[in-house]
């Protein structure tokens, strides 16, 4: 299998200019790495009312036909109820469901800060004031109503 980021230098070369647009252009985002390990991976610090948050963002093997997938890094406690449990991706704007090769992973950790600004999960000390984003999913009534009376 051949890696998307050394077969389309001019794809990782827009990854890398979006991420350096974004880093440039929001004070929120307050670091930023580049990793290659056993996948190529962005490791942000997201802050959010005065916390930060730190991420993964994994990029898949058939990027851009598969989307990015963003992470908490410490997988200690699920941050919202958009996440795969405690120690899955988060659900974004974007995902399997909607995915555009056009977006970027940068559009992804921004999507990230907007959820987290809306839910503000290390920011609530109380757990009947949780905040939920709404969900890009859109539900048919009878999946509203599985389980109910």
């Amino acid at each position: 299998m051949e890696l998307w980021f050394l077969s389309n230098p001019a794809l990782l070369k827009r990854e890398r200019e979006a991420f350096s647009q974004l880093e440039n252009n929001e004070s929120w985002l307050v670091g930023l790495e580049w990793s290659l390990k056993d996948q190529l991976c962005v490791y942000a610090i997201i802050r959010v009312h005065e916390y930060d948050y730190k991420v993964k963002l994994v990029y898949p093997a058939y990027f851009p036909d598969i989307p990015p997938a963003v992470y908490p890094q410490e997988t200690d406690r699920q941050w919202s109820m958009h996440q795969y449990g405690d120690k899955g991706c988060l659900c974004l704007e974007w995902g399997p469901d909607n995915w555009l090769p056009h977006v970027t992973g940068a559009e992804l950790i921004r999507s990230t800060h907007k959820l987290l600004s809306i839910e503000n999960p290390l920011g609530i000390k109380s757990p009947e004031v949780k905040v939920h984003a709404p969900s890009r999913h859109h539900l048919e009534m009878g999946q509203e109503l599985r389980n109910k009376r």
